[in-house]
């Protein structure tokens, strides 16, 4: 074989040669590019993994949180009671009716309301005669007490010291062997009756249970009704009922 020839063979192989190193190559770069897909992908895949894992257990965690409310906290070893349950020992009533005192600032005080006051005219063998303001709980005793007490010459024994009082009631003392009417007016032998259709605001204030209010709106009713017809039409008066009427039936006419 000539020195051409040769050549060309020798030029064919390193021709045939590089051609097969270029495949090899890039088979090479496509396994590395598959490699790094694949890595790509797994990481892909992990990421994902782990947004689950930790969204389930924030779901977890939340539930948890939820049966620890429920159950009044749950860290103790008994059941919760009141609401309480972070001691080793059930908790104590706060209402002071168990076994245990309640404890201090856990009782429940009501505010007591504002007590209602009385208008009441003390007069007779008393120091002060006048009208006294009293609280609708006090007694007759107390209300002479603020009248400066009995005067020397007071039956003491002729009134029920411990009789309540109503508002605009009028508190007679009588001296020592006077007679007084059911009304607690000195008995002069004449007719004391309070005549409704003609008596003045006065005069209907000194009945037992009669105050100003009551007697303005009798004589209000007189304007406006007419006189009255019979003793019992007082009850048509507003704050004037049964009680208050059996009080001064026998101390009224018409």
């Amino acid at each position: 074989m000539d020195s051409v020839t040769i050549e060309r063979i020798d030029t064919k192989r390193i021709n045939a040669k590089r051609t097969r190193t270029k495949r090899t190559d890039t088979k090479s770069k496509t396994v590395k590019r598959t490699d790094a897909g694949g890595k790509t992908v797994k990481r892909t895949g992990m990421l994902l993994l782990c947004m689950v894992i930790l969204f389930l257990a924030g779901g977890c965690t939340d539930k948890n949180r939820d049966l620890l409310t429920e159950s009044g906290g749950g860290n103790s070893d008994f059941p919760a009671e009141s609401g309480i349950g972070n001691s080793d020992f059930p908790a104590e009533q706060e209402t002071g009716n168990g076994d245990f005192p309640a404890k201090a600032g856990s009782e429940n005080k009501s505010i007591p309301a504002e007590s209602e006051t009385i208008f009441v005219y003390v007069c007779g063998c008393v120091a002060n005669p006048a009208v006294y303001e009293l609280k609708a709980d006090m007694r007759v005793y107390e209300a002479i007490e603020l009248a400066g007490g009995f005067s020397q010459d007071a039956d003491a024994a002729a009134l029920n010291l411990a009789e309540n009082m109503t508002d605009g009631q009028k508190i007679y003392v009588p001296s020592v062997g006077e007679q007084v009417s059911s009304a607690g007016e000195p008995d002069t032998g004449q007719s004391s009756l309070i005549n409704l259709n003609t008596a003045t605001k006065e005069q209907l204030m000194t009945l037992s249970g009669i105050g100003e209010a009551k007697a303005d709106s009798i004589l209000s009713y007189r304007e406006e009704q007419g006189a009255f017809s019979a003793i019992e039409d007082i009850m048509k008066i507003e704050g004037i009922k049964e009680g208050v009427f059996n009080k001064i039936k026998n101390d009224i006419t018409v």
